[in-house]
């Protein structure tokens, strides 16, 4: 065994579900030393990172949004509403696929992924690295006292090291749609698939590609997990020429999809994510108002409901707010109002508009001054004049919207600022 190995060798297990019924319910968790996870976030931040947003291969890793600098949840839907609002600018409907890989950062075979590495044109120390890192790995299970014999194994990303995300996502670069006019997102091993009405012939080639991707790295597409919906406008009326249930391998359609943690109706409607938002803060109010009552001080009640409310307000609140009719919004500022009314939420805190503008503001000054942040393929070109005129929030060109696409979190922001 070598020297690297042998700092990570040291494996405990975790149960993977809440009820596990089998030993595959398990997965292998690292625990390395200080020393090898110091040394994994070097390679990771100054050698993987750079490849990630190089020129040669930026395009390889555009559609992924986990993992990476900039990346996010709110970017990766972000960007998936505006592609989605945009084919239907000029298609009666979409199809959306969310795809489930069965245990994808447990299986990945080493093999593969270095093959990957090395095509990726890595310098041969990394290479070198790489593969003394993964030759030679063992785990065993601890279990009251008693331990089991040591066991080799030749896949997986080695969860828990630092560098298993970033290796992760170096394989899941080789996914990459058989056709151009369809497009995939990909948040670590949770894949989204969009294709447009008129290319629905491609859905099956994409299947069968995403197969074939999935042998070569020793995943499995659990079909009975992927779900399908057909995105059609609010405004539009649904086309009775509709692709029939379960067409594609028996894959299910559904008429609402969680992406993201984001609940989303097949009409772009937030209704579900509205509700599913207002019974998690709820049962968040009902905690803050527990701790207030044991004797915890004010400013301690204010952190803690920064730290939990608001932050479920705010997660991924750049991409879907404008998605969000009044009567939506006004539920959820209602949920603000009754916890300052309580005493949970400072009087003069910020209200619910105001929160959602500085997360917008955030993120889109993020996008605009950084030219590799995973979003800034989405604003429009760079407006060239020859003369001056007032002072501009952005130096963009002003796109074509209507009345869908002016709700996605670019074209808002470019109109707004």
């Amino acid at each position: 065994m070598n020297s690297i190995s042998e700092l990570v060798m040291n494996k405990f297990k975790m149960p993977k579900l809440q009820q596990s019924v089998s030993p595959a319910d398990y997965r292998p968790i690292s625990v390395t030393s200080i020393l090898s996870r110091c040394m994994e976030r070097y390679l990771v931040q100054n050698y993987i990172y750079p490849v990630l947003s190089s020129v040669d291969h930026a395009s390889k890793f555009s559609d992924q949004f986990a993992f990476r600098p900039t990346g996010s949840t709110t970017a990766a839907f972000a960007a998936i509403m505006q592609t989605v609002t945009e084919m239907l600018e000029h298609e009666p409907y979409v199809c959306l696929f969310a795809l489930d890989f069965s245990k994808a950062f447990d299986t990945v075979r080493h093999t593969a992924l270095l093959s990957r590495v090395h095509d990726l044109g890595f310098a041969d120390a990394i290479y070198n690295w790489l593969c003394s890192f993964l030759t030679d790995r063992f785990h065993c299970s601890k279990w009251a006292g008693t331990k089991s014999l040591y066991q080799s194994f030749n896949s997986g990303v080695v969860q828990g090291s630092a560098i298993g995300p970033a290796a992760f996502v170096l394989c899941a670069s080789d996914l990459q749609p058989r056709f151009p006019s369809n497009k995939f997102f990909k948040y670590a091993d949770d894949s989204y698939l969009l294709v447009p009405a008129s290319k629905v012939h491609t859905v099956q080639g994409e299947i069968d590609n995403i197969t074939e991707c999935s042998i070569k790295y020793n995943l499995k597409l659990n079909i009975t997990k992927c779900k399908e919906m057909i995105i059609t406008s609010s405004n539009r009326s649904i086309d009775a020429t509709l692709p029939p249930p379960g067409l594609f391998n028996g894959v299910e359609r559904v008429q609402a999809l969680n992406i993201l943690g984001i609940n989303v109706s097949h009409r772009l409607s937030m209704q579900g994510h509205i509700d599913d938002l207002s019974a998690a803060c709820n049962q968040s109010m009902f905690a803050l108002k527990t701790l207030k009552r044991s004797g915890l001080g004010n400013e301690a009640v204010w952190a803690v409901c920064r730290a939990t409310l608001v932050a479920k307000l705010l997660y991924g609140a750049s991409a879907w707010w404008g998605f969000a009719n009044k009567a939506q919004l006004d539920c959820l500022e209602g949920i603000l109002r009754r916890a300052a009314k309580w005493g949970l939420y400072p009087q003069s805190g910020p209200t619910l508009e105001e929160l959602f503008s500085k997360s917008d503001d955030h993120l889109f000054n993020a996008v605009l001054t950084n030219n590799k942040h995973v979003l800034h393929g989405l604003l429009p070109p760079v407006k060239y004049t020859p003369y001056n005129l007032r002072p501009r929030a952005h130096d963009r060109v002003l796109p074509v919207k209507s009345f869908t696409l002016a709700k996605n979190f670019i074209y808002r922001m470019i109109y707004r600022t």
